[in-house]
């Protein structure tokens, strides 16, 4: 209206059912979070709530808290505030859903054309106001970007890979990221500023200084900036810049892209939950806690109950936050060898097959190689008899083959053995 946005975005009242120190608050502290296993779930709170109550289905009055926000068309944030809301979604729509309609290709609903007009109009509006908001930000959330995952799999009835897929990050997800990540940041205001009450925040720290010589030894290596310019990159708060410099030089070059996405990664330090608030370097925001899924995190239920009056002193929630931090770590460690499990397991049906590789890094054990069209990592085993490295070099030799390989080279592979449940005794070799 008259150039000016309204945002409410609506976030299920789980604190309306989960009461503090009740025995499902006491098993959701102790789980912490959900944990994802590609298609399987260890929910944080029973099927009840995070499938049917506290889940936003369509033409269903639930419970919600609500943030109403006015953003004018510079993204500019003119008002905000929290209150607790009873709504009723109008419509499911999938990411896929989204994109045909953000690119003019949904069919129209014959059923309720006036209906799905309107719905169309809101949604278009919610593209235009992440343009608005990315356009804001441009520099603000690119990290947090690096950071994520590429790859995705699906698997048959029988849980086996059938698939690998690329992760596509389209405008469908750059919405609810866009929104996800102002309700988070302005909620923390809210509790810090508004309400001045200790709260948990969600921090991530800026890189060490030996991780970013590190890096910047991968720079020079490749010869990508002036060695003048070196000095003026070795601060966190220009890294980004630097990336991004490295992404456009690199353009036609997948290879080398690929090989610094890799070592951009190895630099950034894990983010935590703490009560003292040292910013978010991933997303380059000072205030930031997690608050939009208090379904599958326990951080987001505290921010909820904090946000509605109940009070938590800071030694309550310095334990709430360090075991949080580990559970989301195991919880993250747990998906990660669930997926390589899987991957193993579709590998025993590919042994001997061969495999395109980059070659991203190696130590004096091992070369760490990603395969291509698969987007996974594996660890060659490097031995004076076969494969001799030279980190500091950047290169390892073959020795029975008599060759040289470079980093950020082409490679191919065969896996000669798996082991489904010893990831070390995997066995790989490089095919000539």
């Amino acid at each position: 209206k008259k150039g000016i946005y309204i945002l409410d975005v609506h976030i299920a009242d789980v604190s309306f059912f989960v009461k503090k120190n009740s025995p499902l608050d006491k098993e959701a502290y102790y789980r912490g979070n959900s944990t994802y296993l590609i298609n399987n779930v260890i929910p944080m709170l029973p099927f009840e709530l995070s499938n049917n109550l506290c889940s936003l289905v369509p033409n269903k009055k639930r419970f919600a808290v609500t943030m109403r926000c006015l953003i004018n068309k510079k993204g500019q944030i003119l008002y905000f505030n929290f209150f607790r809301s009873l709504i009723k979604s109008n419509m499911r729509y999938t990411y896929d859903d989204v994109s045909k309609i953000l690119k003019s290709k949904q069919r129209k609903n014959r059923r309720n054309p006036k209906k799905i007009k309107q719905l169309h109009k809101k949604i278009n509006l919610l593209g235009n106001l992440c343009d608005i908001l990315q356009n804001k930000n441009k520099k603000t959330y690119e990290l947090d970007e690096i950071l994520k995952p590429k790859s995705i799999f699906v698997l048959d009835k029988n849980e086996k890979i059938i698939k690998f897929l690329k992760d596509k990050h389209d405008k469908s997800h750059q919405i609810i990221q866009e929104v996800m990540i102002l309700t988070n940041h302005l909620v923390t205001k809210k509790i810090q500023d508004g309400l001045q009450k200790p709260l948990i925040f969600r921090v991530h720290n800026e890189p060490k200084k030996k991780k970013i010589d590190i890096f910047l030894e991968h720079v020079k290596y490749f010869k990508l900036i002036h060695q003048n310019d070196i000095k003026y990159f070795n601060r966190p708060n220009v890294l980004n810049d630097l990336y991004n410099q490295i992404m456009i030089l690199l353009k036609k070059n997948k290879n080398i892209q690929t090989y610094f996405d890799y070592s951009f990664k190895k630099m950034m330090n894990p983010a935590s939950y703490t009560t003292h608030n040292a910013g978010h370097y991933g997303l380059n925001l000072r205030d930031y806690t997690h608050f939009t899924s208090p379904i599958r995190r326990y951080n987001d239920l505290i921010i909820h109950r904090i946000l509605l009056g109940e009070d938590y002193n800071t030694k309550e929630l310095n334990k709430i936050s360090h075991n949080i931090t580990n559970t989301l770590r195991i919880s993250k460690r747990s998906e990660n060898a669930y997926k390589d499990m899987k991957i193993r397991r579709w590998l025993t049906d590919h042994t001997n097959k061969i495999f395109k590789g980059i070659i991203l890094g190696m130590t004096s054990r091992h070369i760490i190689i990603r395969l291509k069209k698969f987007m996974f990592t594996i660890r060659l085993q490097a031995h004076f008899k076969t494969y001799k490295t030279f980190p500091k070099e950047y290169y390892f030799v073959d020795v029975k083959q008599r060759k040289t390989y470079n980093i950020a080279d082409n490679i191919n592979l065969k896996c000669t053995h798996v082991d489904i449940f010893m990831p070390d005794k995997t066995k790989w070799i490089i095919h000539s």
